[in-house]
């Protein structure tokens, strides 16, 4: 497993993954970006991919809102 960003965030004891197609809808990067931007507010880790698509909007998401984000493949 790759990992980039704070590895030491993978000790926290509120982490979400979130993946998804990268060949997605309007809809599905809208509500994606959402939820993470919603999770992050919340002091939750998002992880996910970076793949274009829904992980890059996730990581969008949490950094919106100066989350805690990591990037994995």
């Amino acid at each position: 497993m790759y990992c980039q960003g704070n590895v030491g965030l993978l000790n926290e004891q509120k982490i979400v993954a979130i993946v998804g197609s990268r060949n997605c809808s309007e809809y599905g990067r809208k509500y994606a970006n959402i939820f993470a931007s919603e999770l992050a507010k919340r002091g939750i880790c998002v992880i996910s991919g970076m793949a274009i698509g829904i992980d890059t909007s996730a990581h969008c998401g949490a950094m919106h809102e100066i989350g805690k984000t990591l990037r994995y493949s």
